[in-house]
């Protein structure tokens, strides 16, 4: 059966509900607002110590933790990769990050440069085996007057070879994300450079272009397959007599302007 009240009910109850309903909703509102703030204090906080070099970064961080987390030296920028130590305050799980130094940053582009180097030369030296090359590098050989297209224009594995260094360095070397995205971007770079099939280097600096594997340099081993197997530099064609005969000559002839 329905109990019907014998008071009077209102004809429209509206109005009152929806003020009811309001002061519900604000204090969702301000429930929901603290909630941020109640994560962040069960997640803890991570704290980030920057600064300029040398300035006592690594140092305030041994000092928090109240052990030698990170390795201090006089000689500026040598933190070689972010160090996290996690600690409780009170508490609050906290989170201390040593970010890598300068130094070190610039240092792995600097070093990957020059490991790029070697080990291009000696794969590429590979490469022109007579195994190898038949099943990898002559389809990059197909160009013999190459263009910037020729860039990519090479066989899986030997892109897989070419590369492979920066996998075998990763297990022994720290090495920042965005340093090995610059690497890399200096890298395709100049191998599209050395395909140009045109010859860049102005007059005034073939004292130092001699050293460098410019297209003139790429060129002669487009030709004749046999010289000149360096990535960055002709140095090492010098030091093993790879260097093609006249390749010292044709950029000499070859540089075209001169920088004022």
């Amino acid at each position: 059966s329905i109990d019907f009240a014998d008071e009077d009910v209102p004809e429209d109850v509206t109005p009152e509900v929806i003020e009811i309903l309001a002061i519900v909703s604000s204090s969702f509102d301000q429930e929901l607002s603290k909630s941020a703030g109640a994560e962040r204090v069960r997640t803890g906080y991570d704290v980030a110590i920057l600064g300029a070099p040398n300035v006592g970064k690594s140092s305030l961080l041994n000092y928090l933790v109240g052990r030698d987390a990170a390795i201090t030296s006089k000689i500026a920028g040598t933190t070689r990769d972010i160090i996290e130590v996690q600690m409780d305050l009170s508490g609050l799980p906290v989170t201390f990050v040593d970010t890598a130094g300068v130094l070190w940053f610039f240092g792995q582009i600097l070093f990957l440069m020059l490991l790029t180097d070697i080990w291009f030369y000696f794969v590429h030296r590979a490469m022109h085996s007579k195994k190898l090359f038949r099943h990898t590098h002559k389809l990059h050989h197909l160009s013999t007057d190459p263009t910037p297209f020729a860039t990519n224009s090479v066989h899986a594995l030997e892109a897989i070879m070419d590369i492979g260094f920066i996998v075998i360095a990763s297990f022994f070397i720290p090495l920042h994300p965005i340093a090995l995205f610059i690497v890399l971007s200096i890298a395709f770079i100049w191998s599209t450079i050395g395909h140009l099939g045109y010859e860049i280097l102005p007059k005034n600096l073939y004292f130092i272009g001699k050293y460098l594997n410019l297209p003139t340099y790429h060129n002669h081993h487009h030709k004749t397959f046999k010289y000149n197997f360096g990535y960055y530099t002709t140095i090492l064609d010098r030091c093993f007599g790879t260097l093609h005969p006249d390749s010292d000559k044709t950029l000499k002839e070859k540089s075209s302007y001169q920088i004022l």
